[in-house]
């Protein structure tokens, strides 16, 4: 598996493909990410994230953040998902860091529990979608969020309190 931010996916595709991810200037960038991910795939990791992608530079809003992901199956078709998110403002450190441990241990939990479940059964025999890294993403990406809204709200209350501290 590999989760990548945009800046290191740009070099990876770069080095391993031969030319840069933005080699191209239309106006469906979306597509360039795809084609992108199914590239890497090539190079051999069934399961690949791209994070923290601006929406605005695909055509979304500035307000929002987006991750695109892949995984290859046995019989070479791809699962690919994207996940849209608010963009909270600040500088947060370690986020990429969490946000990678959290999938993998999602991703371990969620395939440990589905594959001797009924949920497996369904999905193999009926051949209903369903796929454990983009569980693990949404489950990912909604405690870094929790996380990072509690910090603001602990650092904005500190900073009220402080200023109001001055005044008395």
């Amino acid at each position: 598996m590999i989760i990548l931010s945009t800046h290191l996916l740009s070099i990876l595709f770069r080095q391993l493909i031969g030319k840069p991810i933005d080699c191209i200037h239309d106006n469906n960038k979306e597509q360039i990410i795809w084609q992108s991910l199914r590239s890497l795939h090539n190079v051999g990791p069934s399961h690949i994230i791209m994070s923290s992608i601006s929406a605005a530079k695909t055509g979304g809003k500035e307000t929002m953040l987006q991750m695109y992901a892949s995984s290859k199956t046995s019989d070479n078709q791809y699962q690919t998902f994207r996940i849209d998110f608010p963009h909270l403002e600040g500088c947060f450190t370690g986020t990429g860091d969490s946000f990678s441990a959290l999938v993998l241990a999602w991703f371990h939990r969620e395939y440990n529990l589905i594959v001797s479940s009924l949920c497996c059964f369904l999905h193999k025999f009926l051949h209903l979608p369903f796929s454990f890294l983009q569980s693990a993403c949404e489950k990912a990406i909604s405690v870094i969020h929790q996380i990072l809204l509690k910090t603001i709200g602990k650092f904005l209350y500190s900073s009220i309190h402080i200023i109001l501290k001055s005044f008395i």
